[in-house]
This record gives structure tokens, sequence and C-alpha cells, in this order.
């Protein structure tokens, strides 16, 4: 249970502060739904990825040492290391035979074999996370709910409200990713007509300017949306309201959301590196840092969630006056006694409130029911 005032106004340090303090408070909850949601992706994803990093591995040293070897750039000694490198890797000792005897034709078969594992790659981990995503973000808002309205979450329950609002959720997060493509197809689309325009000449310094244009539209458009999420589990928003109502929770507020997440990424990137550089050595490359990375990945895979809803109720108690009362009309919860209390006298004017306690206590029902 969090402790003090939780709907007050954060600070930066104050929301990382308490996404922390919301992730320990129902760390259980949380990670019974990332084993829930992603154990059976999460390990295919770590197989397919393994399977692809040798093939991908071998056809790129048969590149490099069928086009070295008939072109001469490197020495013999240079090939025979590298491809000795690739065996000690875990790549098949069959392959320093068929590299030897390969021609340059056979290196770049091997190289366009390299590509189409990567692409495949690219496209199995999108599909993947694009379809899983979704439901987890929303069951861990949901989770982020309960824990601010006061009560333990109910893992099973935060999956079955998410699903109910897994089309929306779904759509928004396939649209909020085309952002970043949408942004590289613009810019690229500019600087070739400028090129086209003037022949290349003299453009170098505008081409800069592009993109520093294209970099600062990119964060202020992703800081901006990023709430869509909370929006449609709390408020029961559609996609296109979503996004209106994230722009609007954001305005003026963009360096504040943006110090968050940037603070929150740099704390994660080096805790990964750190935990990469000192365990990686020990566990190598077989199926002991597979295992590694999905316990990482599971026990971690909620903290993006909690800190956007942290920072959608944060905004929203600096800009609505938003507190329990409004958060409790607007989850779609069953309510306990006290709390389905609550919202039935808050709902009323103090007159009618009045009458309805005092009819109450002359109710034998009702003490019955309180007994």
């Amino acid at each position: 249970m969090l402790q003090g005032d939780i709907f007050s106004v954060l600070t930066v340090c104050g929301t990382l502060q308490r996404m922390v303090d919301v992730y320990f408070c129902e760390i259980l909850a949380f990670i019974k739904i990332s084993l829930a949601l992603f154990i059976i992706p999460l390990a295919l994803s770590s197989l397919v990825n393994a399977i692809a990093f040798d093939e991908i591995q071998s056809f790129i040293v048969g590149f490099l040492a069928n086009s070295s070897k008939d072109n001469a750039i490197y020495s013999d000694d240079a090939i025979d290391d590298a491809i000795d490198d690739a065996i000690n890797s875990g790549v098949d000792d069959e392959v320093r035979e068929a590299i030897n005897s390969a021609t340059l034709d056979d290196g770049l078969g091997l190289a366009v074999e390299a590509i189409e594992w990567v692409v495949a790659l690219v496209v199995f981990n999108i599909v993947v996370w694009l379809i899983m995503l979704p439901l987890a973000k929303g069951s861990f808002i949901r989770a982020v709910s309960d824990v601010y309205i006061g009560r333990e979450p109910d893992w099973i329950q935060c999956i079955k409200s998410a699903s109910k609002r897994y089309c929306p959720l779904l759509a928004a997060t396939f649209l909020y990713s085309l952002i970043p493509l949408a942004l590289i197809i613009l810019v690229t689309g500019v600087i070739m007509g400028l090129v086209a325009v003037t022949g290349g000449k003299g453009i170098s310094l505008i081409i800069y300017l592009v993109w520093i244009v294209a970099a600062v539209v990119f964060f202020l458009t992703m800081t901006r949306l990023m709430t869509y999420g909370p929006a449609i589990i709390v408020e029961n928003c559609g996609v296109c309201e979503s996004f209106k109502k994230s722009w609007k929770l954001s305005r003026g507020n963009e360096c504040y959301i943006f110090c968050v997440c940037l603070i929150f990424y740099l704390c994660e990137e080096i805790i990964v590196i750190i935990l990469v550089t000192v365990l990686k050595p020990v566990l190598g490359h077989g199926i002991l840092i597979g295992i590694f990375g999905v316990a990482v990945r599971t026990l971690t895979m909620p903290l993006t969630g909690i800190l956007v809803s942290v920072i959608y109720f944060n905004l929203r108690v600096k800009c609505e006056s938003f507190n329990i009362e409004c958060l409790m009309n607007e989850v779609d919860v069953e309510p306990s006694s006290s709390a389905a209390g609550f919202q039935a006298v808050s709902s009323m004017d103090t007159k009618d409130a009045t009458h309805a306690l005092v009819d109450a206590v002359d109710s034998k029902t009702f003490v019955q029911s309180m007994v």
C-alpha cells in the first residue's frame, strides 16, 4: 500500500520514485502478468534469435572469407582466424570446409541468405511484440490504477480488463509505432527533393538542419502522445480520443515528460550494460545467457507501463484536480462494499446523503450486513 498523499503533483524525481514504489508495492502481481503474457513469446523469441544469430554469423563469415580470398584483401591467416572465431562461437566445423572450397559467388549467396535471416528475424520480433505489447501495457496500467485506488491488483482481472480494450490498444500502439517510420520517410523525401533541385551542391548545412528539426518533432510528438494507453484503459477512450487526451494533458509539460523518460532510459541502459559486462563472461553465449535475458526482461517489463501510468495520473492531478473519487468512477472494477458505499454517498448531495444514512441506520438488514 502506498503511503502519503497519492494524488499530489510530483516532480521529475518524485515521479521516478513513485514508479519504484508502485513496482515494489505489488511486485508479485506485475511479475505474474509478465509471466502470463510474455513467458512463451520471450522463450520463443530468444530461441529464434539464437538460431538466427548462428546462421547469420556463419553466412557473414563465409562471405567475408570468400570475398577476401578471391580479392586478396586479407591474408590467409586472417581468414583462418575469422573462421576459427566463428567455430569457437558455435558455428559447425563443416563451415570451414565449405568456406575453403567456395567461390565469391557462393559468398554473395551467403550474404543474401544472411539478409533474409535478418529480415525474417526483425519481422518475427515485430509481430510477436506488436501482438502482446498492447495487452501487457493495458494490464500494467489497470494494475497501477488498482494501486492508486488502494486495492490489491488481481493479475487475472487486470488481463481481463485489458483484453476488453485490446482492439483500441492494438490500433493505437500500431499508429504510435509508425511515428518514427513516417518521420524517416518524410525527411528522406525532403532530402531527396533538395538533392534533385540543387544537384546536391551546398546543401550539407540544410540537410543537418532538416535532421535536427525532424529530431525535435520526433521527441515532441512521442512525448506528447505517450499517455494514450492510460486514457484508453482508465477513461475508456477510443483511438483518436486517446491521442487527443494525451496531447491535451501534455501541453506545457513536455520538458517534464522528456526529463522523466530520459533519466529512466539512461538508468535502464546503465543497469543492463553493467549486468551484461559482469555476467556475460560467466554465462557465455549458450542457453544460460538466454535464460538470464528472459528473467531480466520479465522483471523489468512492467516498469515502462508503470512509468507511463504514473506520468498520466500526475498530469491529470496537475491539470484536472484529479482525485481518488474520479479514478474510482472511471475504472471498470467490481468495487468492494466500502468502495461502493463511498461512490454512492459521494454521488449524492449533502441532504440526500444524510437521509440515506439515517434510513440505513434504522434498517435491521443494514446492521446485519455490516456485522
